[in-house]
């Protein structure tokens, strides 16, 4: 009984732990489209906040109406984050986002590379991945 008592007063006081970092589940981000095409020549990261602004940058990147049409982006809640991976002299390259966290007031953005297989066949053309993802408001962001 002693051991009982002992094992759940041990993980009731690491269960208590002192860190502000919290996950944000899978669910609360949402890639809404991902192309090899059109993306900015140098990597990097944009964060959007309106329907207008979001608009515009569509237009720019050549990304069809329908994906804002069917993606019920609600601003009051969510912003958009659309990730560059940059210029690339051959296609297999691609970028998406792996993973969020919110560390204190910062959402930390894990983001996953795609490259070509060693050896393998690729489209011989200059490519410019990026992704539109639907990700949580907050008050800074880190895009890792």
């Amino acid at each position: 009984m002693k051991s009982i008592l002992f094992c759940v007063t041990f993980f009731s006081f690491f269960a208590c732990s002192s860190t502000k970092k919290e996950m944000i589940m899978d669910n609360d981000f949402k890639t809404i489209y991902v192309s090899d095409y059109g993306g900015n020549e140098s990597k990097g990261h944009q964060i959007i906040s309106s329907y207008n602004d979001l608009k515009q940058e569509f237009e720019r990147l050549n990304v069809p109406s329908e994906v804002i049409d069917n993606s019920n982006i609600d601003f009051k809640k969510n912003v958009i984050l659309i990730v560059h991976l940059g210029e690339k002299n051959t296609g297999g390259f691609g970028i998406d986002v792996e993973k969020t966290e919110l560390e204190d007031e910062t959402l930390v953005i894990q983001t996953k590379l795609s490259f070509p297989e060693k050896g393998g066949y690729v489209t011989m053309a200059i490519t410019n991945p990026f992704c539109v993802t639907i990700i949580p408001k907050a008050k800074k962001y880190s895009v890792k």
